[in-house]
């Protein structure tokens, strides 16, 4: 994580369906230059909730998704295919549980569909502001 800068190097290519320009890639290796700068990277993975350790995130995340299905407030939820983190399946299993929640089919994507499909994000963001208003 440190040494090799991980999550840009490795995780950037192979998260995104494209490849990203050398000036694309210089942007996002731009914050983390050094080693010290890379340490985020190394305990953000480690404050993800899996069999719901550590357990402060995990009751922060398992409140967030009660209030989420619960709330009016408008949502919106963008995805993409093969992606990496949302399935198919989930995407429509939070659609049945989360109240008030629409969701987008963006297109082809992995994980940085902001890097895939930034035209399509864009304007169904826009789209979906306008029908909230």
């Amino acid at each position: 994580m440190i040494e090799q800068n991980f999550f840009i190097e490795k995780m950037m290519p192979i998260a995104t369906v494209r490849k990203l320009s050398d000036t694309e890639m210089n942007h996002y290796r731009k914050p983390y230059l050094d080693k010290k700068s890379r340490l985020p990277m190394l305990v953000w993975p480690n404050e993800i909730p899996i069999d719901g350790t550590p357990e402060d995130v995990h009751s922060y995340i398992s409140n967030s998704r009660k209030w989420l299905a619960q709330s009016e407030i408008p949502k919106l939820l963008l995805w993409a295919k093969p992606g990496m983190i949302l399935s198919e399946e989930s995407v429509h299993t939070m659609k049945k549980e989360i109240r008030n929640l629409e969701t987008v089919f963006v297109g082809k994507g992995k994980h940085y569909l902001q890097e895939d499909q930034p035209t399509k994000i864009g304007s169904e963001i826009s789209n979906w502001l306008e029908k909230i208003q």
